[in-house]
């Protein structure tokens, strides 16, 4: 199915962190005899791993609609839950009949810290709500890296976070591309993607070259993913995807972007097509509630010092993610001389939230 393949690459990489990945369709989805194959199964730790699904549409598609009903826990940091649904829309559509579907084998990354663990089930529907598959995800994966990974600069006093852009997808492809005319538009969440093939495609790979922030862990990705589908799956001539807008939502709210290049290529190494992508997943800021297990944490940078009791989770973030970010130390500021009350100052953090950090001088610096 042409849809899928658009979201390949990043199912992929999904796929790279998985241990079972099942059909939970019905007799009543249009895609019959589904069979999905992840190898090896369990992936095994700084290897390859290969993704093959097969199936026989009996009609033909050419809307979809993917809803995600996710619980994830990933790089040591990440709970969340993710809800929702993006629609998708390709001309010419998928065809009624069988189709085969090939990714890898690829390496997987060797920078990606923790473990995943994800589970939950994607239902794709057609324009007119009827079932076309369903993906089940029961995901426990060890660590993949035994090293810590570094986190982002400290956080000063009087330092904010500012917010990150908006998402911008564009084309980053050349005259000599396969699809030459390639052009993206985007209005009201929706992502419109036309131009005109001069090949039909049985085999290409996706290059990722893209840095990925999630709380205060950036990872660059730099991989390639071979692709083999079936005759007729990727035809020469005008093609139209539009995506969007999404309804998906992240609870408890992450911000994270994803910004590089995603270039597609075919199997004779010539490229297709090319993306910039600088994709933000924006979280409203969450303000800090004091628990009962909070414990306090201070930064002293003369003439002044803040302090703040910290509960062990602050938005989405553990208390050690904090305590490391900001620069903190354990302790109140009137440990270290500083009494005299100065008032309270907002500190953004992120994801994890607002910081409501309580400002002390000391008496011998107040000038009476």
């Amino acid at each position: 199915m042409r849809s899928l393949l658009f979201a390949l690459p990043f199912l992929a990489i999904q796929g790279a962190l998985s241990q079972s990945v099942k059909s939970c369709g019905g007799p009543n989805d249009h895609l019959k005899n589904v069979v999905m194959k992840v190898t090896p199964d369990p992936p095994v730790k700084g290897g390859t791993l290969t993704i093959q699904a097969s199936g026989t549409l009996d009609e033909a598609e050419g809307a979809f609609n993917s809803n995600v009903d996710l619980n994830i826990t990933a790089l040591g940091i990440v709970h969340v839950g993710v809800k929702g649904g993006v629609p998708m829309t390709i001309s010419p559509g998928a065809v009624a009949g069988p189709f085969s579907l090939t990714v890898g084998p690829f390496s997987l990354p060797s920078n990606i810290p923790g473990s995943a663990v994800v589970k939950g089930q994607v239902h794709v529907t057609n324009a007119k709500n009827e079932p076309i598959m369903c993906i089940d995800l029961d995901l426990d994966v060890p660590a993949m890296d035994d090293k810590e990974t570094s986190v982002a600069p400290q956080i000063a006093l009087t330092e904010s976070v500012e917010a990150p852009a908006l998402t911008t997808i564009s084309s980053c492809g050349k005259a000599t591309d396969h699809i030459p005319d390639f052009n993206v538009a985007s209005s009201s969440g929706v992502i419109t993607m036309t131009g005109t093939l001069d090949e039909a495609v049985t085999k290409a790979s996706i290059d990722l070259d893209v840095s990925l922030k999630v709380l205060v862990i950036s990872l660059p990705l730099k991989m390639t993913i071979p692709l083999t589908v079936s005759e007729g799956l990727i035809k020469k001539g005008a093609i139209k995807a539009t995506v969007g807008p999404s309804t998906i939502a992240v609870s408890p709210d992450v911000k994270a972007t994803i910004k590089g290049t995603v270039k597609m290529n075919d199997g004779n190494s010539e490229e297709i097509t090319c993306l910039n992508v600088d994709t933000v997943v924006a979280a409203d800021d969450t303000a800090l509630t004091v628990k009962d297990d909070c414990q306090y944490y201070r930064k002293v940078q003369d003439p002044a010092c803040g302090d703040i009791c910290l509960p062990s989770q602050i938005g989405v973030c553990p208390r050690s993610i904090v305590v490391s970010t900001g620069g903190l130390e354990a302790g109140k500021c009137a440990d270290k001389g500083y009494t005299v009350d100065k008032g309270e100052q907002d500190q953004e953090a992120g994801p994890c939230g607002t910081l409501k950090i309580e400002l002390w001088a000391k008496a011998d610096d107040i000038i009476v």
